[in-house]
């Protein structure tokens, strides 16, 4: 896959959902849905990583498989 991933900014529901659960994001970013590159996220070594899966197919990185 040559785009980057939206990923769970600072903002939204996935960004409460993370603090009320303790888990800190490796994304610093205030946007809500920010995009970011695999090599920065495989940097910052995540945990854990989750995928969600998109029925919409408007961008490249809509489909992760």
């Amino acid at each position: 896959m040559n785009a980057d991933p939206y990923v769970a900014g600072e903002g939204g529901v996935p960004a409460y959902l993370m603090a009320e659960l303790g888990i800190r994001n490796v994304v610093d970013s205030n946007e809500e849905w920010p995009t970011v590159g695999w090599e920065t996220i495989a940097k910052a070594n995540p945990t854990m990583i989750v995928a969600g899966d998109m029925t919409r197919r408007r961008f490249e990185g809509d489909d992760i498989a």
